[in-house]
């Protein structure tokens, strides 16, 4: 459990480094600004160690997803973020399970530091979850709703792209979500929102 805490990170510390306090534009955080990101990554799953990876189960499928912010005040958002996933895992041509999620995950954002990279965040998760268990021929589903925070890091492409420039940029979203309602007893208590995407700021 705590490597896969340290993965989201450690990746968010590589990304951030060395331009952690370089500004972005002012102007994309100020009162009255409206931004819109994508999210879209494939399904994978990482081995450890010298394993022979033909006896793990198989994964594919998928994650899409988009948000929006809103700022009524400078340096102070509101967001809306909605994301399906699916996958599906087998094993020698067996279907061992396969799952279908939606998330609704509306959070406010601030920016201590004025203009600079980084955001605390602080919201309220929807889930939906559909699973289907190919070895025992059986399905379930569960809601949950729970209080999420984290943080954001934001950074704007500086470089000459046309009428991109200042506007397009990418970000990554790291929450916790503690789940308060849940329907099976087999969802962890704490959940982890990882999503790293484009980012236009209009």
């Amino acid at each position: 459990m705590k490597k896969i805490i340290l993965i989201p990170i450690l990746l968010f510390c590589i990304i951030a480094k060395a331009q952690l306090f370089d500004p972005n534009p002012i102007e994309i955080f100020q009162k009255g600004n409206i931004s819109l990101s994508l999210y879209g990554a494939p399904a994978f799953q990482i081995i450890w160690g010298n394993a022979n990876t033909d006896s793990f189960p198989k994964v594919k499928g998928f994650s899409i997803g988009t948000s929006i912010s809103y700022y009524p005040f400078d340096y102070f958002s509101i967001s809306l973020l909605l994301n399906y996933m699916q996958n599906k895992s087998s094993l020698f041509g067996t279907t061992l399970s396969q799952d279908k999620k939606i998330n609704i995950y509306p959070y406010f954002s601030f920016s201590p530091f004025s203009y600079k990279k980084i955001s605390f965040d602080l919201g309220w998760h929807f889930g939906y979850r559909k699973t289907y268990q190919g070895l025992t021929n059986s399905a379930s589903e569960y809601f949950e709703n729970g209080l999420g925070y984290g943080l954001s890091f934001h950074h704007i492409f500086k470089k000459n792209i046309g009428f991109l420039n200042n506007h397009l940029g990418i970000q990554l979203i790291y929450h916790r979500i503690f789940s308060f309602k849940r329907i099976t007893t087999d969802v962890p208590e704490f959940l982890i929102l990882l999503k790293l995407g484009l980012i236009y700021h209009f």
